[in-house]
């Protein structure tokens, strides 16, 4: 008998507490994993403070200066050495990705026959936008790779909207293949 009641405190105080702690993370009560993002695409979706504010800015006006089918391309400062890109802009704008490069890759993204497919289905696509995005960890800091398409973009586009962390770049010559 005091095996089965002993057993039941345990359930009382220690697990249903944890079931209903479980519980509110899953649906987003309370829980430091989820924030009321000014995205609505990022409900749920953790973004530190100092960083959702840009990301906001640059995400409504892509949306603004889009049509919703519309393909964008988001990059960093330098492509030369990349240790990641956010391509979780692309979920929150609900927009896709102007080559099939979305993810760029250190060792692939960093070759100019990469970069040079990037500017061919960035022109073949018609892809107007482009977001930087600054400041991006980097794994390989050598700058050993192409600034191809670095010096593409600084050549045919310009920067129509900055806030610091992230710039939008629109083509010098829109409706031309640069």
């Amino acid at each position: 008998m005091f095996g089965l009641l002993s057993a039941l405190v345990f359930i009382q105080f220690y697990i249903f507490p944890l079931s209903q702690i479980s519980r509110n993370v899953l649906l987003g009560i309370n829980s430091p994993y989820t924030s009321q993002s000014m995205i609505a695409r990022a409900k749920g979706i953790y973004l530190p403070p100092n960083a959702e504010k840009p990301m906001f800015e640059a995400v409504e006006y892509i949306k603004t200066h889009t049509n919703k089918g519309e393909k964008i391309f988001v990059g960093n400062n330098n492509h030369d050495a990349i240790g990641m890109n956010n391509i979780l802009f692309y979920f929150l704008a609900e927009r896709g990705c102007g080559t099939r490069y979305h993810e760029l890759a250190p060792g692939i993204a960093t070759l100019e026959s990469t970069q040079k497919t990037i500017i061919n289905e960035l022109l073949s696509n018609n892809v107007r936008y482009v977001v930087i995005e600054k400041d991006i960890q980097l794994t390989d800091t050598s700058g050993k790779g192409s600034k191809y398409l670095d010096n593409y973009l600084r050549s045919n586009y310009c920067p129509v909207m900055s806030n610091g962390q992230y710039t939008v770049l629109f083509p010098n010559n829109p409706g031309s293949n640069n």
